[in-house]
């Protein structure tokens, strides 16, 4: 669908920027907290966003 509604793909663009943002904040107080090391917590944020994505998609394609 949001390829050819043009604000729902926005609207679904802001909303997981906001979600990786979250994540990024999260990892990057952790990593100056020394909880973990993560130098670099855009790109972290960005992998686990899509491995969640990705985890939800198999999980609705197995009904699981």
């Amino acid at each position: 669908m949001s390829t050819q509604e043009k604000g729902l793909q926005k609207k679904i663009q802001e909303i997981m920027a906001h979600g990786v943002r979250y994540l990024e904040t999260a990892i990057r107080d952790a990593h100056a907290a020394g909880e973990i090391v993560a130098p670099d917590a855009k790109a972290k944020a960005k992998l686990i966003h899509a491995y969640h994505l990705g985890l939800l998609t198999q999980a609705r394609i197995q009904n699981d």
